[in-house]
């Protein structure tokens, strides 16, 4: 059996409802308290002044919005709608960002959060078909993407104010691993 690369699961209060969790299940909740930082210095680091920006699977707004805040014209895209209720200044468009088609291109496309791993090859593909389709011709494309030499374990750590716990974790035998992240 084959699952997604990281499962989400979130109990709030001690309670095993789920609240606001995404399609591909993200809890909005976690994903509004994670940081920018250092992320946004990363990306920030490679564009060009005041470029155009389109943000794939942008979730809440993490890298959006300072990135609107700070004069970049932001079309951020996810296949959440609720989720693009808390971006500020930018555009905001409901889509998968593997089969989108805008008609627009931009200075600068980011694939963060890992969307470039998933196991699926076409998947990948289909995605980097995506980036260079709404790229200008001297743009740049900024992928976010799991270490080659990381090998997934039982681990504990913490981004910013969000505790992790990644457990449960199944490496498959072609490419990739099931965990769950608590």
């Amino acid at each position: 059996m084959r699952c997604e690369p990281v499962l989400y699961c979130v109990s709030r209060d001690g309670e095993n409802g789920y609240v606001d969790v995404a399609p591909d299940g993200s809890p909005v909740e976690v994903c509004l308290a994670l940081p920018a930082e250092p992320d946004l210095s990363r990306v920030c680091s490679v564009l060009p002044s005041l470029t155009s920006v389109l943000d794939l699977g942008s979730g809440p707004g993490r890298i959006a919005n300072p990135l609107s805040a700070a004069g970049h014209d932001v079309v951020a895209v996810d296949d959440f709608s609720e989720v693009l209720t808390h971006l500020v200044g930018a555009e905001t468009v409901v889509g998968d960002v593997r089969s989108l088609h805008l008609n627009r291109r931009f200075g600068a496309v980011l694939a963060l959060s890992h969307l470039v791993n998933s196991p699926d090859r076409s998947s990948r593909l289909e995605l980097l078909r995506v980036c260079r389709e709404h790229l200008d011709d001297d743009g740049i494309v900024v992928i976010q993407r799991y270490p080659p030499d990381w090998v997934p374990t039982d681990s504990e750590g913490g981004i910013g104010a969000v505790a992790t716990h990644l457990h449960d974790v199944v490496s498959f035998d072609v490419e990739g691993f099931g965990a769950v992240v608590t």
